[in-house]
């Protein structure tokens, strides 16, 4: 303490001038010591907001806030029942395989249904009705037993990717960056979602959630019943591959020759793998992922 705060004579403290009683003498030193008390209080109360603000920045850079988003709407997913092919490659993990083919096809024709333009992608199947995009500017509903066409949805392009039915929705990416969910019942709209780019891959719906990627190099989750975003994981390459899915990732391939695996709960990177050219979408179970590379 500096002299001037204390008599130098019996070193009682002192303000002003003068020399405090022993009372007065305790009651300073009461406030100084709240005084000090109140400071250390707001040093650690500012440093423990501190450290809960870094805490809160690592976990949202590395864990996401998906975790803390409500439930989809729904449960719905294409994933078939036996006799359908409700998507690109079947299912949501694109194993291609159906074990209840029954007798083998003995390659007779039993109907055709002829588009004005090329057809792209290859249709989906679900209830005994065929669904199907074409390069002259149509989603289509067709009977199975019949061919015979059930309902037609315009768009303002010719569309790539095969559609993908999960409960009464048929949901297309179109070239004009638009992803649309139609009725499969009418083929009326049930929602649209603008996407940065033209889409060329085909979406997967599992768990009431709707995965797709656009060209410009972005990775979706969208809530199937109402497309609301739940997350997206840009990606810097040309995305033309569908994206496979199971219960914890979601792998995509992008254009130069990248596999991107990305957690579905977050959307954050588990792997991004560099091959020296991969073009094709990749295969998957629980915890292998197959992909072909050039």
């Amino acid at each position: 303490q500096s002299k001037n705060q204390y008599c130098s004579n019996c070193w009682r403290p002192k303000i002003g001038g003068k020399i405090l009683t022993k009372e007065e003498g305790v009651e300073l030193e009461k406030r100084r010591r709240f005084v000090k008390k109140r400071r250390l209080l707001a040093y650690w109360s500012l440093s423990i907001f501190f450290l809960f603000a870094v805490g809160a920045w690592v976990a949202f850079d590395n864990i996401g806030t998906t975790r803390f988003l409500p439930p989809p709407v729904s449960d719905i997913s294409s994933i078939p029942k036996p006799g359908d092919w409700p998507m690109y490659q079947r299912d949501p993990s694109h194993s291609a395989f159906v074990s209840d083919i029954g007798s083998n096809p003995v390659g007779r024709v039993k109907w055709q249904f002829e588009t004005g333009g090329p057809i792209f992608s290859s249709p989906a199947v679900v209830d005994g009705r065929v669904f199907l995009t074409t390069g002259d500017r149509r989603i289509l509903a067709l009977d199975g037993d019949s061919g015979e066409m059930v309902w037609e949805y315009a768009v303002g392009g010719p569309v790539n990717t095969s559609p993908a039915v999960a409960g009464d929705l048929v949901i297309s990416g179109l070239r004009s960056s638009i992803i649309v969910a139609l009725n499969r019942n009418t083929g009326e709209v049930e929602w649209e979602f603008l996407a940065n780019n033209p889409v060329f891959s085909s979406p997967i719906v599992l768990d009431g959630i709707l995965y797709v990627d656009s060209s410009e190099g972005a990775l979706y989750a969208l809530d199937a019943m109402t497309a609301d975003v739940r997350w997206s994981y840009p990606v810097n390459g040309w995305l033309s591959a569908a994206p496979a899915v199971n219960s914890k990732v979601a792998v995509v391939t992008s254009g130069e020759g990248t596999l991107h695996v990305v957690d579905i709960l977050t959307g954050k990177q588990r792997l991004d793998l560099l091959t020296s050219a991969v073009r094709g979408a990749v295969a998957m179970d629980e915890d292998l992922v197959y992909f072909g590379d050039g």
